[in-house]
């Protein structure tokens, strides 16, 4: 049976619905251009990953701050730039690798003003009396206390690297450590590049693990085990002769995830990439497992970018009625035209 969560944690899962609702949408924002700038932030983490050589888990624990904030506030106020340096400043401090501030606060400098960035050191020192050095390093400190306060100082993040890990010893006891390895390498990368979408906020860290695993089979076309005594016993080296080969465990029942959460989970992390443009790609794709349409790519330079959920695209207007007939204004089933809309209106607090 699936674990209970706890309270610090369920507070951080939204639906759908409310994903459509947040601080930023609900004061003009589209969906669309929430999504986008979200990515953007987690980019710019990215990068200060790869100038600081911090471990992947600083990032995930910033991405996962910045997210859960602006679902209680909106860019409009804080400005994502900011926050993202914030919330590494933060996440290097709580996941034991701490950078020092005056680091951080050049090397952002560095990547808003479109610089090349470079690891502060003897040979690259610090220069704090640049343009803009001291306003930033207080705003960054500013956005730290507001980051703190608006998470209720909740900074225990539940890594799926940790869920993916162990559970891939348990699901392939007796595959090579090659197939292991390769395993654990495309479901890491997986689960990093979900860190862009909203995906963290809707499911919890066994889930995105779970999906991260069946995508990472996929790729590497391994199939999954099923119950033990099954058919689909994960593909392994083969048992010699009077040896009995070591079944794997159901990989539903290991991570204690249903099938369908995992099937939106996948969705949604998927989102991120580029659809190929191949023909024969798709074609071939298309032959081995028939996909509806995906939606345009966020990296498509022409193509608006999708929420990281389903969500219809616009329908053109119904023809209007025939002039025999009464319209809705006039049967009084429809507000007049200067009411306001309120379709999916939904108070703050709910």
């Amino acid at each position: 049976m699936p674990v209970a969560l706890p309270t610090n944690e369920e507070q951080w899962l939204y639906s759908p619905l409310e994903l459509l609702h947040t601080p930023s949408i609900r004061s003009g924002w589209s969906p669309s251009l929430e999504v986008n700038t979200r990515a953007l932030a987690v980019h710019r983490l990215m990068c200060l990953k790869d100038v600081f050589q911090t471990p992947q888990i600083v990032v995930n624990t910033a991405a996962t701050y910045l997210h859960r904030f602006y679902m209680r506030e909106s860019f409009h106020q804080y400005a994502w730039e900011t926050l993202a340096s914030s919330s590494f400043f933060l996440a290097s401090k709580v996941e034991e690798n701490q950078r020092r501030l005056k680091d951080v606060v050049s090397v952002s400098l560095d990547l808003t003003a479109g610089k090349q960035p470079h690891p502060p050191d003897r040979a690259h020192p610090v220069n704090e009396s640049r343009d803009g050095f001291r306003a930033l390093r207080q705003r960054v400190l500013y956005y730290e206390e507001v980051l703190l306060r608006t998470l209720c100082f909740d900074l225990t993040v539940r890594q799926p690297y940790a869920d993916m890990l162990l559970a891939v010893g348990k699901i392939w006891p007796g595959m090579d450590k090659d197939g292991i390895r390769r395993i654990k390498a495309v479901a890491h990368s997986v689960i990093t590049d979900s860190l862009s979408t909203t995906t963290l906020l809707v499911h919890r860290a066994n889930v995105i693990a779970a999906a991260s695993i069946v995508i990472a089979c996929a790729q590497l076309e391994i199939p999954l085990p099923g119950p033990p005594g099954s058919n689909s016993i994960a593909a392994g080296p083969a048992p010699e002769e009077g040896e009995e080969k070591e079944e794997g465990q159901d990989w539903v029942e290991v991570l204690e995830v249903k099938v369908d959460d995992v099937r939106d989970a996948i969705e949604r992390m998927t989102a991120v990439y580029e659809v190929a443009q191949d023909d024969f790609v798709r074609d071939e794709a298309a032959r081995d497992v028939p996909m509806p349409d995906a939606p345009p790519s966020p990296t498509s330079s022409n193509a608006p970018i999708p929420t990281p959920f389903a969500f219809p695209s616009p329908q053109p207007p119904p023809p209007p009625p025939p002039p025999s007939l009464p319209t809705k204004l006039e049967m009084g089933l429809a507000p007049p035209p200067d009411s306001e809309d309120s379709d999916m209106a939904i108070s703050p607090g709910a």
